[in-house]
Formats: structure tokens, sequence, C-alpha cells
């Protein structure tokens, strides 16, 4: 909880079970809550602005009154920046509510026949106010002037503050009609078959307003600034004609039919079938493909249920299962035909306007998937015992990729059936129980998994841009999914302590006329997968009479990570400058330690890879900022391979290490006082426990204090923190 944050929320809840008869029962119920919040703007978190902000700054002056410094980002001057002044003078407030029907009529025809007919309704409403006070930092830079001072006259808010509203309506009804059979035959009843048939239609619909407004003044009547000449204000005039609120509207309905089966045989031999359709009214979808089919089969065997096995008393379970299923998928954004957009009145042309909402795209075919799952589950002992493994295979046909096209098309990619996917994997899990007595039991428990994955067709050349290949986003043919590519890196220049790379400058030409897909993958080298190949988690319970001792661990091998940005666009500082630059190393910023270690001088390359700070002005500052395949030889014929060299360093192999780890995930305490202690205190039950999440992380030293499961595909933040807690159940 962040000190000036609210959230209070009030529910309530009334349920009501009727026998009507003794063939029929119904169910009522009624629940209603409301939720009100009160928080911070986002691009003002706290915990984000003590993470990136440098610990030098002091909050308050000696005198008591705030510290300002400035800040930049419109413009090349600043304006005064005082954290706490922002929270103060700034607020999210929402305000939530919701209400749910249900209601359940269960019939009972026989007494291996019934049916329930099952509705609910929810209607819910939220409105949210945003608003950023005259006195911040936001509005100095919306109007170009510190508080109290003459606006400019290229401000786009004159006066006051800026208010958001939005507003949301969500209705929502699901029906269900159900019919259940579950009958034994035979003698001694061993066959059993049961199953059930079923349709639901559900409705979904969502009304949203939004609405920005300017010079707003909350302590003077909540009014709005008017009279301004807007001949003044250039900007805000324009702003003001642009600024229109937005009305949405959607409605989902829905509508589906399922079916499932099952029989066994002496609790032996299981046989299941289940299968479901879905329809949907989404707009432009293709006729034929807006029923979606899903359907399975599975059988499993218990052979412990053989005479001569169940003779083995060390056997207590030893269950063998398969199952196979189908699924066919179809994008809801994609339609056969182009769908067009109706606009308002165009002043300059005199006539109502209407944009493209969706491309057509006919071509596009359903996505098919089909998987194999094969199992067992077997235990000993009296189960101090149990194991469980799953083996399965999943193949996608048609699978749904995104490809890039020139934009003389009118737009810049469209969804094709660009491949097929195959993905593998098996899990195994362990429960032993060494001990077990009186006052004594001990038990631990462990899992794994590893998935393999691979694409099995080649992706068209241009399906795919740089930074898929650098993000991991790219499908390649033979590479698992998830696999990022990286630059090569060479070491530092030592004549100005820029870094080089293996960037195929000096055989630029074998680059001419290939595709993105060639080009990348020639250029860059795949460093890694951000999925791991195994990954689990294994415990241990420990209990002593009353007391009880939990502990569980997840792990994970074989994924790679890129170390957070340090030169390029990826660690952008406030401006939004590269940061590489000495005019971006601000006193403001925490900036990394590492930056100590950099290049200065001749010679430093034989000991550091942390490139130099080349500013503007500096000889070499050109030759680093842009990249030779965007200006110069061979751009008009080769894809544009980097940006800059800033970008290539921390995209580089360089910056790859080992995301395997091992995290101490939980520990948990509890004690349970004897009941001749807590009796006389009218007391059934008491326990005391306590609980400590994410202790501790064993991962490689390269990480730097980065949590494996973070990296370059992600903004700089914060490692996950540990967190514990302390409880109290008591009984009466």
């Amino acid at each position: 909880m962040i000190k000036g944050t609210t959230n209070r929320r009030y529910s309530a809840m009334v349920n009501l079970d009727i026998n009507f008869a003794p063939w029929l029962s119904a169910a009522f119920g009624v629940t209603g809550n409301v939720n009100e919040r009160q928080y911070n703007q986002e691009s003002i978190n706290p915990v984000d602005y003590a993470y990136s902000a440098s610990r030098a700054i002091p909050a308050f002056n000696a005198d008591g009154s705030p510290y300002y410094y400035s800040k930049l980002q419109r413009y090349s001057y600043g304006h005064n920046y005082n954290i706490l002044n922002e929270l103060e003078n700034s607020y999210n407030k929402q305000k939530q509510s919701t209400v749910s029907l249900n209601a359940n009529l269960r019939f009972r025809f026989t007494d291996w026949l019934s049916a329930n007919a099952i509705f609910s309704y929810t209607t819910s409403s939220t409105d949210m106010h945003s608003y950023w006070g005259d006195r911040t930092w936001y509005a100095a830079e919306l109007r170009d002037s510190e508080y109290g001072m003459p606006p400019s006259a290229e401000s786009v808010m004159p006066q006051g503050g800026e208010l958001t509203f939005n507003n949301t309506r969500n209705s929502s009804w699901t029906g269900r009609l159900q019919l259940d059979a579950n009958r034994y035959l035979g003698e001694n009843e061993i066959h059993n078959i049961s199953g059930g048939i079923g349709f639901e239609a559900s409705s979904n619909t969502y009304d949203g307003y939004n609405r920005i407004d300017r010079g707003y003044f909350p302590d003077r009547g909540m009014t709005f600034v008017s009279g301004i000449n807007l001949d003044n204000y250039p900007n805000y005039k324009a702003w003001i004609s642009n600024n229109v609120p937005t009305l949405s509207n959607n409605k989902a309905n829905v509508i589906s039919a399922y079916a499932t089966a099952s029989y066994n045989w002496r609790r032996m031999i299981f046989l299941n079938a289940n299968a479901r359709i879905d329809g949907s009214n989404n707009f432009g979808d293709r006729a034929n493909d807006k029923i979606l089919p899903i359907w399975s089969v599975s059988a499993s065997f218990d052979p412990a249920q053989l005479g001569f096995i169940r003779q083995a008393t060390w056997i207590d379970r030893f269950i063998l299962k398969a199952s196979y299923g189908f699924q066919g998928n179809m994008l809801s954004d994609q339609s056969p035909v182009m769908i067009i957009k109706k606009g308002p009145m165009d002043d300059y042309f005199g006539e109502f306007t209407s944009t493209v909402s969706r491309n057509p795209n006919p071509d596009l075919k359903w996505e098919k998937t089909t998987s194999v799952n094969l199992g067992f589950d077997i235990a000993f002992l009296n189960n101090r015992l149990e194991l469980e493994g799953d083996v399965y295979f999943k193949r996608t046909r048609d699978a749904f990729m995104t490809k890039s096209i020139s934009t003389v098309n009118g737009y810049s990619s469209y969804v094709v059936n660009g491949g097929n996917i195959s993905n593998n994997g098996y899990s195994v899990s362990i429960t032993g129980r060494p001990i077990q007595t009186r006052y004594w039991q001990w038990s631990v428990s462990g899992s794994f998994s590893r998935v393999i994955n691979s694409i099995e067709s080649l992706p068209a050349g241009e399906s795919y841009n740089l930074q898929d290949f650098l993000n991991g986003n790219a499908i390649v043919k033979g590479q698992p999914v998830g696999t990022f590519y990286s630059y090569r890196y060479l070491g530092l220049s030592p004549i100005d302590g820029g870094p080089m790379f293996d960037d195929w400058y000096d055989h630029v030409d074998e680059l001419i006329g290939l595709s993105k897909y060639d080009t990348y993958t020639r250029v860059l080298s795949a460093t890694g997968s951000r999925e791991p190949y195994m990954s689990g988690s294994f415990s241990t319970r420990l209990r002593w009479k009353r007391l009880y001792v939990t502990a569980s661990f997840n792990y994970s091998l074989g994924a790679k990570t890129r170390l957070f940005g340090m030169y390029s666009s990826s660690a952008k500082s406030y401006s939004g400058a590269n940061i590489a630059t000495a005019s971006e190393i601000r006193p403001e910023l925490n900036l990394s330690r590492d930056y100590l270690d950099r290049w200065q001088q001749p010679g430093d390359e034989l000991h550091t890879d942390i490139p130099a700070i080349i500013p503007n002005g500096h000889p070499s500052y050109f030759k680093y900022i842009n990249h030779w395949s965007t200006t110069g030889s061979g751009s008009d014929y080769i894809n544009v391979i980097a940006n800059s060299y800033w970008d290539m360093y921390d995209y580089s192999d360089l910056r790859v290490v080992s995301a395997d780890y091992l995290k101490l995930a939980s520990v948990n305490i509890s004690y349970e006082l004897p009941e001749r202690l807590i009796s006389p205190w009218g007391l059934s039950r008491l326990e005391l426990h306590a609980a400590g999440n994410n202790l501790h992380t064993w991962c490689a030293k390269d990480l730097k204090g980065q949590t494996p499961t973070q990296g370059g595909f992600t903004t700089i933040q914060l490692s996950d923190r540990p967190s514990f807690s302390f409880g109290l159940n008591v009984s009466f």
C-alpha cells in the first residue's frame, strides 16, 4: 500500500434454496459490491521513481520547502519537478458497482436422469476520474511555464489542470440448459454409463464514454476556464478543435452446444468423449468459420484392479491413460471482405469521410491443432511413494503468422497461414512420504517438465522484422519457439572506446537482394531461447504433533535472457534521447554502477567491455549514432541491420546471460494450540501461522541482481522482492 492511496470494497450476498417437490428444486442468489479507489497517476508511481531517481535528490530544502529540480521532456529546457508535489496535486479516482443475479432450476426425473436450467445476469458500472493539477510539472509542460507565471504562446493548456473522465457500462447474461444421465447396469453394477448434453447462450454488452478537458479548477467550485482568447494560443486552439469525446459500443453474442459421454467397466477401464462447438456474431467473420469445433476422446486403464496385481499388496494404484483431441481456430479480427468505418463530416472537403477498419483477408483458413497425450499414475507401499508422468505431442497446421508487406498496399502487414508448428513435451512428478508416525510426518514432492517445440516449415521471407528476431518473436525453421538473435560483439575500439561488431560490412555484396529472413539469420546469431527446456518445482512438508513447516522451490533450466539496456533506445532517459550521449548522463538519474567501469582511455579495452560515453560534438559521435545500413553503401539494396551501434551493443551476444535459477518460493510455519489450552476460552481452534514468499533466488552472477525472468525484452524494473505475512485463525 502506497501512502495516500485508498481502496474500499463493500460486498453483500443473499442465497435462497427451495425444494418445491421431490423432483424439482431451485437455488437463487443475489450478490453486489461497491469498490472505491484513489491512487496515483501511473506515470508517477512512487516505486518506479524510487528505482530510477538518484539517491542524492532531496525532497525538501533546509527551510522545509519542497526541493525542485529541472526535468526535461517536451522542450529543450526543463520545468520544476518534485515527486511529492506531483503526488499531492494529482489523482486517479475510481468507483465501481456490480450486481449479479443467478437462478438454477434442478429437475430430477429418475434416479439416473436429471436436468438443470441456469440463468445469470450481471450489470456493472465504472466511473474513473484522472486529474493533473495546475501546480504539477505535467501541467507546466502543457502550459510551457512555471506555476504562477504567464503561459507561453506555445501553450496547449494556458490555465487550470487536466481532467480525464471515463465511464463504462457493462451488462451480460448467460443461459444454459443441460441434461445429465448416470446409470449403472449389469450384475453387481459392473457397467457405468454417464453423459450429458447441453446448450448455452450468452451475451455481453459494453458501452463506454471517454473525454479529456483542460482548464479544470476543482477547488473553485469544480469549474472550467472560459473566455480565453484562443487566438493568443494557437496550439491550444488547435487542440480544442480536435478534442472530441469518444463513444464506444460493443455487443458479443455466443451460442454453444456441447456433449459428453463416458463409460467404465469395473472401475478398471474408462472411456470418455467430449465435443463442443461455439458460434458468435463477430461482424465480418466468414459464414462457415463462425462455428469453431473442439472434440476429444480419452481412455484409462487401471491394471491394479486385476486379480493377480491386486494380490501384490505393495501396489495401491496403477493407471494408464491416453487422449486425442482436435481444435479449430479462426481469428475474430479477420474478415473475408473489407470493412469500412464511417466518419464525421470533413470541414475541408465538405463531405462525410470513411476509413478502412479491416482489410480483406479472403484466403485465410482455420488454424488446426491436434494433440495426443499419454500418461501413467502409480502408487506403492500404502501411498508412501507416488509417481505420475505425462507426455504430449501437439501439431498445429496452417498456423497464423503476421506478414510484413509494403505500405503501398494501404497497410503494413496482414495475417497468413504461414507454417506448421511442432510442440512436444513431458512432465514427471514424484511424491514420497519417508516418515509416517503418530507424531512425525515428512513428505517430499517434486516435478519437472520439458517442452520441445520447433517450426517444421520455412516462414515467408518478409514475415518478420528486425525487432522480431532480436526479441525472440520470429519463427525460424529448425529453431525452438522463443529463440532470439543477437549481434556478434568483437570488442571495444582502442581509439575511441566505441563498440565493434561483425556486421558484414566487409562483404555487404552478399546481402544484396536477400529477404529479411535470410538477411537476419545470416548477420545475427541465435543466442538462446526465452523459454526453458526444463522447469519444475519441489517441496517438502514436516509435521511434529501440531507444528507444520512447509517449503517450496521453483527451478528453471536452459533459458537465456538479456541484461537491461545501457546505451540503446531501450535505455531512454526522461527526455527520450539516447542515454549514451554525455548530455543525458543527468544528475537526477539513478544510473548503473557499470558506467564507472567504462572505457576512458586507450588500453582500457583490454579489461572492460563497457563502451565510452561519446557525446554530441565528439569526433566519433556520428560514427556510432547511425549504422552504415541506414545511411551509405548498400542501403538501397539491403535490409536495415541496425539503427545505431548503441542498439547493437545492448542487443549483442555480450549482453546475453543464463536465466537458470533455483528459487525458494515460499516457507510456511503454523502451529495449532492444543484444545485443552483453548477450550476454557470458548475456542474450538486457534492457529498461529507465518509465511514468506520470494525469499531467495540462486542464479548466475552475471545477472548482477537482475531477476532471471526479466531481461532486455522488458523495461528496466524492480526485481522480485520478498514478502512476509503473519496470521491468526480462530474458531468458536
